[in-house]
């Protein structure tokens, strides 16, 4: 994306027009500043827009859209004791239509990890570190500002829509809750899990084990009942980062490995049957 800038895609959304738009994270070796931006392409790949921020610590990890359609990006902001979560609305010509800190100038260092699109406004998630521990919160934002409306025990990873509300997976485990924020169903991982994804009847994702450190798959019913779990490892370190549901009502689960390799890991795959 750019030949000075190490750029990222750290996610990605298809817009209702059919664009497809990126959150971008990065760094320069030489200043060592951080930047954010938003990169929107024609679905052949044709860019239509590409904005970018500098900052100290700056990082855009996630984005969604809002109910007209306007791209939405979340992450953090600023350096030092300003550092703190933000959400930013930004228009696919570039033009920032607004944006929100959470937590700028307090004691503990705010993220934003989520966003998912909820009406006219946003529904948002993520974390506030104080003294080296964290905690996870969700609120809804939009142009008039920020409404927290709940809160974890551990930092919170990501969101998604769902037919019976949203889906909150954070450290320990996955959460739906509704709009209001009340939690209605939540199941314990035992370990720490890195993504979810929906099945045919029920949730699925992976992480790794609390007690072995290996990586680890987990099935769950809708109501957060663990129906099946699934252990891998080897001699050195493996690793699971992504899930997705297949249609026999399994899994398919990618990652990499250094078992059998010290200086370089290779991309494994391990598709699950629906009993794991």
């Amino acid at each position: 994306l750019e030949t000075e800038q190490l750029l990222v895609p750290t996610d990605g959304t298809v817009l209702d027009g059919g664009q497809l738009a990126f959150s971008l994270a990065g760094y320069t070796d030489a200043i060592g500043h951080t930047f954010r931006g938003l990169l929107v392409t024609d679905p052949d790949g044709t860019v239509v827009t590409r904005t970018l921020a500098t900052d100290l610590v700056s990082n855009d990890y996630t984005i969604t859209q809002s109910g007209d359609g306007t791209p939405v990006l979340g992450g953090r902001t600023g350096g030092g004791d300003d550092t703190a979560g933000a959400i930013r609305a930004v228009s696919t010509d570039g033009t920032t239509r607004w944006e929100h800190r959470f937590g700028a100038g307090s004691e503990g260092t705010e993220r934003v990890t989520g966003v998912a699109e909820a009406g006219e406004s946003v529904l948002a998630v993520g974390s506030t570190e104080k003294l080296r521990s964290e905690t996870g919160w969700v609120a809804t934002v939009d142009a008039n500002g920020i409404a927290k409306l709940a809160s974890f025990d551990t930092a919170a990873q990501s969101v998604r829509r769902a037919d019976d509300g949203y889906l909150v997976l954070t450290d320990a485990g996955w959460h739906r809750i509704d709009a209001s924020g009340t939690v209605q169903v939540e199941t314990v991982f035992g370990g720490r899990p890195y993504q979810m994804a929906s099945t045919t009847d029920g949730r699925v994702f992976v992480g790794t084990d609390q007690d072995t450190e290996n990586p680890v798959v987990s099935a769950t019913t809708n109501d957060g009942q663990e129906r099946w779990r699934a252990s891998s490892g080897g001699s050195y370190r493996e690793t699971l980062t992504g899930v997705v549901g297949v249609a026999d009502g399994g899994a398919l689960a990618v990652g990499s490995t250094q078992s059998y390799r010290s200086a370089q890991q290779a991309a494994t795959g391990t598709e699950t049957a629906d009993d794991g």
